[in-house]
This record gives C-alpha cells, sequence and structure tokens, in this order.
C-alpha cells in the first residue's frame, strides 16, 4: 500500500518505474454531486511532465476520455461510454500494464485498455483529482527473476542422464541404460540431504544405473612396420577418451568415478561404434581429422577402433522406477489433456514414438 489518499489533487510515487507485469490499484468514493475527476500515470508529480495514461470520467457527459501528455500537448483522445459512478459509491480501478496495453479493470471486471503511447517505464507516479475521495492506493510489480550467478543449486541423488519436467510439476527423468524414472518430489538420497539436512523418507528409493567408457585406439601407417601406435607430432595419442572429462593415454588410466561406481566387465573391442567396423574393429581415414570408414583404401594412412567398458553405479534418490520399457528420450507435455491427465511422449531403442496418457501428478 502506497498511500491512504485524502480529498483534493493527489501525487503518488510509486514504488518502481512500471513494466510489464506491474498495476496499480485505486480504491475511492465519488462525491454526492459528481462532474468529473481524473487519474494519471505520470513521469513525475508535475502538472506539465510526459502522462502515459490519463483516465477522465466526465458523469454529467456519461463518457470516459482516454488520452496522453506528450511533448507538451494532448494527444488524441479515446471516447466511451460511463458505466457506474453514482453519487456516493465505492469503487476500485486497477491499471495492469501489459506488454502493449495498460488494461483497465473496474470493480474486479474489465473496462476498457489503452495502448501504449510513450514507455511505461517513464512512469513513476499516480496522480489523482477531481470529484472523488481516494480511500486507498496499492502498487504491485512483477516477481524479480534472480540471476544466473545469484541462483543456488540444490543437489537431488539419483543418476540420470535427462530428467523433463510439465504440466502439473510432473517430472521424469531418462537414466543412462534407458530405464524411466519418476520424480517422487522427495529430497536427499546419494551423498545429498533434504532441506535443513533431513532426507525425505518414504519418498528415496534405490537406483542403479550403467555407463560405457569409451578409449579409442589411433594407429598410423609407415612404410617399415606397417600400423603402429607411432605417429606424427601433430597427430592425437595413441589412445584418446571421449565421454569422461580427463583424456587418459590409455585404458588402464581411465578410473571410477567414485567409490559408489564398480566394474562391470573387461575391456573389449567395441564392433558397433557409430560408423561401422571391419572384423577387427577397425576404421579407416587418409588423416585423422577427416571421415572414417570401414574398407582400407591405399590411400588411408591412419586407423582408430574402439574398446568398452562397462561400469554401474548403485546409489538412492526421490525416484521411482517406472516399468520396464527401454527408451531413449521421454518428453512430459507442458499443457493437460481435455480429461485433466497429462501426455508424455517417449522415444524406444528401436526408434518408434510411444506416447502414455492418463498420467495425473499422483499417479
Amino acid at each position: 500500500r502506497i498511500s491512504n489518499g485524502g480529498r483534493g489533487r493527489q501525487v503518488f510515487l510509486l514504488p518502481s518505474l512500471f513494466k510489464e507485469g506491474s498495476s496499480v490499484s485505486l480504491t475511492f468514493t465519488v462525491d454526492d454531486k459528481p462532474d468529473r475527476f481524473y487519474f494519471n500515470l505520470q513521469s513525475s508529480g508535475s502538472s506539465s511532465c510526459t502522462v502515459a495514461l490519463h483516465c477522465n470520467p466526465r458523469i454529467a457527459k456519461k463518457v470516459v476520455v482516454l488520452n496522453s501528455f506528450e511533448q507538451g500537448s494532448w494527444q488524441q483522445e479515446q471516447r466511451h461510454k460511463l458505466p457506474g459512478f453514482k453519487a456516493g459509491t465505492h469503487n476500485t480501478i486497477m491499471i495492469v500494464c501489459q506488454q502493449s496495453e495498460y488494461k483497465l479493470v473496474m470493480n474486479g471486471r474489465a473496462w476498457h485498455s489503452f495502448d501504449h503511447r510513450v514507455t511505461p517505464n517513464c512512469v513513476s507516479h499516480l496522480v489523482c483529482d477531481g470529484d472523488m475521495t481516494v480511500t486507498s492506493v496499492t502498487a504491485t510489480q512483477p516477481p524479480v527473476c534472480p540471476g544466473v550467478a545469484e541462483v543456488d543449486w540444490e543437489g537431488v541423488g539419483g543418476h540420470l542422464v535427462r530428467v523433463a519436467g510439465g504440466a502439473g510439476g510432473v517430472t521424469w527423468g531418462l537414466s543412462n541404460d534407458c530405464h524411466i524414472y519418476t520424480y517422487t518430489g522427495g529430497r536427499g538420497g546419494g551423498p545429498y540431504k533434504g532441506v535443513a539436512g533431513v532426507t525425505s523418507h518414504g519418498l528415496v528409493h534405490p537406483e542403479s544405473d550403467v555407463v560405457h567408457d569409451y578409449v579409442w585406439e589411433n594407429n598410423r601407417w609407415n612404410p617399415l612396420t606397417g600400423f603402429s601406435a607411432r605417429g606424427l607430432p601433430t597427430d592425437r595419442p595413441g589412445r584418446t577418451e571421449h565421454n569422461r572429462p580427463i583424456l587418459p593415454l590409455t585404458r588402464e588410466e581411465v578410473k571410477l568415478p567414485s567409490r559408489h561406481w564398480a566394474w562391470t566387465s573387461d575391456w573389449s573391442v567395441d564392433f558397433h561404434p557409430p560408423g561401422g567396423c571391419d572384423s577387427e574393429g577397425w576404421q579407416h581415414a587418409t588423416d585423422f581429422p577427416l571421415t572414417f570408414h570401414v574398407h582400407c583404401y591405399l590411400t588411408d594412412l591412419v586407423r582408430r577402433r574402439r574398446w568398452k567398458r562397462r561400469r554401474r553405479v548403485s546409489t538412492t534418490g526421490p525416484w521411482m522406477q517406472l516399468g520396464r520399457t527401454p527408451l531413449v528420450h521421454v518428453d512430459v507435455a507442458s499443457r493437460r489433456s481435455s480429461d485433466g491427465s497429462i501426455p508424455v511422449w517417449g522415444v524406444s531403442v528401436s526408434g518408434e514414438v510411444l506416447l502414455r496418457t492418463g498420467v495425473t501428478p499422483t499417479c
């Protein structure tokens, strides 16, 4: 609330400049013998400043005039029929700043609108005068979104590769091994604690995930020894790794990320790398920066093959597994269906598009 108001010319300083989402509400009582009154959104409290919105109910003539005052002169006015505002009545008018116009609401009902002629950011004052007594003036501002640097992230237990949220707060997750989970609404799990260090009992469940580590073995051909790990000074290392932050030179240097992980296989040649490979797992190319292919041609001077090893994590988190259908993608609709449920879309490992209906925030 800005002020309790009063009679005569009233000048109210708004708490901050007007912008999209801002609003100001004016509550007043019409005099016993009213002729006219007005309220303005202005750039200052003076009588000669810019007026972004002038609303002037002329009760005797049963019209309301909307206008703006710019560069020392009134602009083209808009006239509308004037309902209400009888002598002695109590009224509330709210002005809402929208993207392209001001929306005027009288006593809870849409009244009129007025397109922006000057930027709303210039508005700093509400000025009222005429045959009325102002009871109160209240201004509101849209919530301020904090900057990225001011946002704190809260760690949530579990291990997923994708999280998708939608209507009703429904949130689903996808693990690396293509399992689907739904968020229970809890906090904590794994190494994390919930709000105030408390884990949400009954909402945190066991969870596991499987990840494959890959290492490329790189060779270059020379006339004396044929293909070997010995390359040119500008070549990539004999071993390069592509799915972990650090690039080890050998398979032996690939370590488990933490004690929560365990190896579930040994290193083996991956016979299904992107682009295919020959019977020994090799891909060939003229040089490393170029495109690799399966067959080795006379002009091919380099080759590579991919090694893989599987690791598994066992943890806990506020997630519950849903079914056994493996998916590679999941998305939750942002709007409810006509029956109130929330559609969830998925893509299977074979590329089929799947739709799950009947989903609600509780089931």
